[in-house]
C-alpha cells in the first residue's frame, strides 16, 4: 500500500499517513513510504525524511536521500554534505549525485576534499560532479588522479572532467595516456584533445592517425560514434585513415543530433564488455537498453557509461556481473526437445556406453548439459537414462551448467507449470513427476541423478576445472556467441570430452567454420560430433 498509494490520485490525503509510516518497525514499509513521498514532493515530508538520514539501516538512508533529492533544493545541501562520510558507499555515491544536481559551484570544495575516498565508485561520481560543475580549483587534484589513481575507470572519468574544464595545464599528463595499454584511457585521452580547438600539441593530428592505424578497434569506435564525438580534428584524422565506405558512413552521421536514451557509443562499449564477459553478442542497442535498464535502478547507477565502468573496473563488479548474466541470457528451453536426438541417445549412444563400460569395469556415465537454463533439458536426459539403463553395474550422472543463478535456483527446485509438459509423453509425467499444489515436481529418483553448477562456458579456466564427460549436450548455445567465442567454446568442450565421447548440438546449429577437431557421425540424419 505504501509503495503504490501515490498512484491513486489522492496525494494530499495520503501524505500524512505515509509520514506516519516512516516510523514503522518493518524496514520495507519505511522504504516504500519514502518512495511514495518521493513521487509526491510535499514540503511537509522534508523534515521527517531528513531525520531518516541518520537511521542505522542503510536501505532506509538511501530511500530517504532519494526522496529528498527529488526536491532539487539547494536548501537541502546542509543535510546532504555529512553523508559524504557515510560508511555505506552507495549512500556516499548517491549523495555526490544529489549535490551535483544542485548545480552549486560552492560545493566544489566539499566534493574535492573527498577525492581520496577509498571506494572507486564514490571517487568516480565526485570526478563526474567536478567536471559537471567545471570546477577550476579541482584541476590539480584531477590531474593527480589521472596520474596515480589505481582504478582506470576513475582515471578515464578524470580525463573527461578535465576536458570539460579545458585547462591546458592537463595537456601533457593526458598526452602520455595516448600510448597506454588500456584502450579506455586512450579513448578518454583522444576525447580530451577533441574538446580543444587548439591544443598546442605538436603533430597531434599525426599522433592520432598512428593510433587509429595501429588500433583498428579504436578507429572503428570513433567511426561508429562520430555523432557523439564529431569535431573538425576527428573528421580530418578519420578521412586520412579510413576507406571510402567508412567515410561515406561518417558523412551520414555528420551534423546529426544524438538520440535520446543509450547512445551508439555506449551501446558499442556495453556490447563489447558483454561479449568479453559472457561471450554473447548484442548488436541492437534498443534491445540492450531494454534488457539492462532494470540493472541501472537495482545498483543505483546513473548512466550507461557508469554501468560500463562498473562492469569493467568496479570493486564490486562481480555482483553486477551476476545480475548481467541473469538479464541477458535466454532461458528458452523445454522438456524432451530434439526428439530425434533423444532417440539416438536412448537407442544408440547410451547403450553403446553401457556395453563398453561393463567390459572395461567403469561404473559411471557422465553427461554434461550446457546452458541448462531452468532444468528441463537436464531432467529430460536423466529420465531417458532411467528408462534405458537397467544395469546395476553402470550408474549415470547428468550435470547441468548455466551462467544464470536465477535459472539454476529454479532448476534445483524442480517445480514446473503443467503447461510446460503438455507435449511430453504421459508415461514420463506419470513416472517421474508428482503434484505440488497444482504444479508438477520432479521426483527424487530423477533429482538424484542430477546436479546443477554455475559455469561460464566462455571461460577456459572454469571449463578446465570440470572433469571429463562421455556425452555433452550443448543445444541453442553456439548461435548466441560471437565467432571467436564459438571457437573457444568448441575447444573447451573438446578438451573436457572423453576420448570417443559424443557432442550433440541443436539441429539448427553447425560447427562448420567453428572447429575441425571433431569427427562427424550421422545416425538417422542426426549429426553427432565425436572426439577421436
Amino acid at each position: 500500500i505504501a509503495k503504490t498509494i501515490w498512484a491513486c490520485g489522492s496525494n494530499n490525503l495520503a501524505v500524512d499517513p505515509l509520514i506516519r509510516r516512516l516510523g514503522d518497525k518493518e524496514w520495507r514499509v519505511v522504504v516504500n513510504a519514502c518512495q511514495s513521498l518521493e513521487k509526491m514532493k510535499d514540503l511537509k515530508s522534508i523534515f521527517p525524511l531528513k531525520e531518516l538520514l541518520k537511521h542505522d539501516d542503510s536501505q532506509i538512508r538511501i530511500a530517504a536521500l532519494c526522496a529528498l533529492r527529488a526536491f532539487k533544493s539547494k536548501e537541502l545541501k546542509q543535510f546532504f554534505i555529512p553523508l559524504l562520510n557515510d560508511p555505506n558507499p552507495t549512500v556516499a555515491k548517491l549523495t555526490v549525485e544529489a549535490l551535483s544536481e544542485l548545480e552549486d559551484k560552492t560545493l566544489a570544495d566539499n566534493l574535492r576534499n573527498h577525492l581520496n575516498h577509498p571506494r572507486p565508485e564514490v571517487r568516480y561520481q565526485i570526478v563526474k560532479a567536478l567536471g559537471r560543475l567545471k570546477c577550476q580549483t579541482a584541476v590539480d587534484s584531477l590531474i593527480k588522479l589521472v596520474e596515480t589513481d589505481q582504478n582506470n575507470g576513475v582515471r578515464a572519468k578524470a580525463v573527461l572532467a578535465l576536458a570539460k574544464i579545458q585547462d591546458k595545464k592537463a595537456l601533457n599528463p593526458v598526452l602520455e595516456l595516448l600510448s597506454h595499454e588500456d584502450r579506455d584511457l586512450v579513448i578518454a585521452a583522444i576525447k580530451f584533445f577533441l574538446a580543444f580547438e587548439k591544443s598546442d600539441i605538436v603533430n597531434l593530428e599525426e599522433k592520432l592517425k598512428v593510433i587509429f592505424l595501429e588500433n583498428p578497434w579504436i578507429k572503428s569506435y570513433f567511426l561508429r560514434s562520430f555523432l557523439e564525438n564529431q569535431s573538425k580534428l576527428l573528421e580530418s584524422v578519420l578521412r586520412a585513415v579510413s576507406t571510402q565506405r567508412e567515410i561515406r558512413r561518417m558523412e551520414t552521421l555528420k551534423g546529426g543530433k544524438p538520440e535520446s536514451g543509450m547512445s551508439s557509443e555506449e551501446a558499442l562499449l556495453l556490447g563489447e564488455i558483454i561479449t568479453e564477459k559472457c561471450g554473447l553478442r548484442f548488436s541492437d542497442k534498443k534491445v540492450l537498453e531494454k534488457q539492462l535498464s532494470r540493472d541501472l535502478q537495482k545498483f543505483y547507477v546513473s548512466s550507461w557509461m557508469e554501468y560500463y565502468h562498473t562492469l569493467k573496473y568496479g570493486q564490486d563488479s562481480q555482483s553486477v556481473l551476476m545480475s548481467l548474466y541473469d538479464t541477458v541470457t535466454d532461458p528458452c528451453t523445454g522438456f524432451f526437445s530434439e526428439p530425434n536426438q533423444n532417440k539416438v541417445l536412448a537407442e544408440t549412444l547410451i547403450p553403446e556406453l553401457i556395453q563398453e563400460f561393463v567390459k572395461s569395469g567403469r561404473e559411471q556415465i557422465r553427461i554434461l548439459s550446457c546452458g541448462c537454463s531452468f532444468g528441463p533439458e537436464t531432467y529430460s536426459l536423466a529420465m531417458l537414462i532411467l528408462e534405458e539403463i537397467h544395469s546395476d553395474k553402470v550408474k549415470a550422472q547428468v550435470t547441468g551448467v548455466d551462467i544464470s543463478h536465477i535459472c539454476l535456483n529454479t532448476a534445483k527446485r524442480g517445480i514446473y507449470k503443467r503447461e510446460m509438459l503438455r507435449s511430453v509423453d504421459q508415461k514420463y509425467v506419470d513416472l517421474y513427476f508428482e503434484d505440488d499444489r497444482g504444479d508438477l515436481r520432479i521426483k527424487d529418483d530423477v533429482k538424484n541423478l542430477t546436479e546443477f553448477k554455475y559455469l561460464n562456458l566462455s571461460s577456459t579456466k572454469e571449463m578446465e576445472d570440470l572433469d571429463s564427460f562421455d556425452i555433452i549436450v550443448c543445444r541453442n548455445v553456439f548461435k548466441v556467441f560471437s565467432q571467436r567465442e564459438r571457437e573457444r567454446l568448441a575447444e573447451n568442450i573438446y578438451n573436457v570430452l572423453s576420448p570417443g565421447g559424443a557432442l550433440l548440438i541443436s539441429s539448427n546449429e553447425s560447427l562448420y567454420n567453428v572447429s575441425k577437431a571433431f569427427k562427424l557421425q550421422t545416425y538417422e540424419k542426426v549429426v553427432v560430433y565425436r572426439k577421436a
